[in-house]
């Protein structure tokens, strides 16, 4: 038919896997960049929520890369493993007012639903939170 559907949470948009990762990559930069900048500003809540967007960018890349290493161009391990995320996340009560440990708890809690070692491997990925550029 030619028409690509997706269900799942991420789609690469008619992009290849390593097109899809490296602009996830670019977007994930470019909204940290505005985090330091709402935070240099003293806009705390603008710059966790640019720092969690980085995040997420950052996790979306990571999961269709993991993806791709296993041999799942399906991305099915990446639904599940999104969906475990989000759940985590939906469940949040609330953030410390203070940038760096709003956003030290939400990688936290991605990384502990993604697992010991998947987490581990996402934690290596995010962007430093005390650097512009």
């Amino acid at each position: 038919t030619g028409v690509q559907t997706c269900a799942l949470p991420i789609c690469l948009g008619g992009l290849s896997s390593d097109a899809f990762i490296a602009q996830r990559r670019e977007l994930a930069r470019e909204r940290m960049v505005d985090a330091q900048l709402s935070r240099m500003k003293g806009d705390t809540r603008a710059a966790v929520t640019a720092a969690y967007e980085a995040d997420y960018r950052t996790l979306e890349a990571y999961l269709v890369e993991s993806c791709m290493a296993c041999g799942d161009t399906a991305l099915m391990s990446a639904a599940s493993r999104f969906d475990l995320v989000s759940a985590a996340l939906t469940g949040l009560p609330s953030l410390p007012d203070d940038f760096l440990k709003a956003a030290t708890t939400i990688r936290h809690l991605m990384g502990q639903a993604l697992g010991e070692a998947d987490g581990n491997r996402f934690e290596g990925a995010l962007l430093d939170l005390q650097r512009v550029g």
